[in-house]
């Protein structure tokens, strides 16, 4: 269960209550994760858990058994709009966004200030905890790529066949 807060800044907030939330959809929103060193964990197919974070000039992945603040315990999380992503928290100042090409490379930019619009996850990590779920997100033609991690902790995508 978590509890929603809207702010006077005009962004969304997430406060854990408990550590579960239901499945679903992110619409016409960005996602943050705004406390660095931090990020989204995804199980790997032999299931390590394993934490994407920005480590401030990149993306990485590290193995971790840590409890999430926030866990989605079945199903994927989808970011439905292609202009949308998930942002990490760098260690300094600023914020690392998770970019996926209309090819499904990842990349990554680094962004100053964050968007109007957002879903702030304002502490901790948000888990996707089934094995073999993970992250969608839209590329700007239309497909949609599954971002997980495998054994090796490697991010990797694979394009669906159709969207959710």
């Amino acid at each position: 269960m978590f509890k929603d807060n809207f702010s006077d800044f005009g962004y969304f907030s997430l406060t854990d209550i408990s550590p579960e939330v239901p499945t679903g959809d992110i619409e016409n929103t960005d996602l943050v994760i705004g406390a660095s060193n931090r990020g989204l964990l995804l199980k790997a197919p032999n299931g390590t858990k394993y934490r994407i974070y920005s480590n401030g000039s990149s993306l990485s992945t590290q193995a971790t058994s840590g409890e999430p603040k926030v866990c989605m315990e079945t199903g994927d999380l989808f970011i439905t709009n292609s202009s949308n992503s998930i942002l990490f928290k760098k260690p300094s100042s600023g914020y690392t966004q998770l970019n996926v090409s209309n090819s499904g490379t990842i990349s990554y930019s680094s962004v100053s200030s964050l968007p109007t619009q957002k879903i702030l996850l304002e502490s901790g990590d948000l888990e996707i905890g089934q094995i073999g779920k993970g992250l969608i997100l839209k590329s700007s033609n239309g497909t949609c790529w599954k971002i997980s991690v495998t054994n090796g902790g490697t991010i990797e995508t694979s394009s669906l066949g159709s969207c959710p």
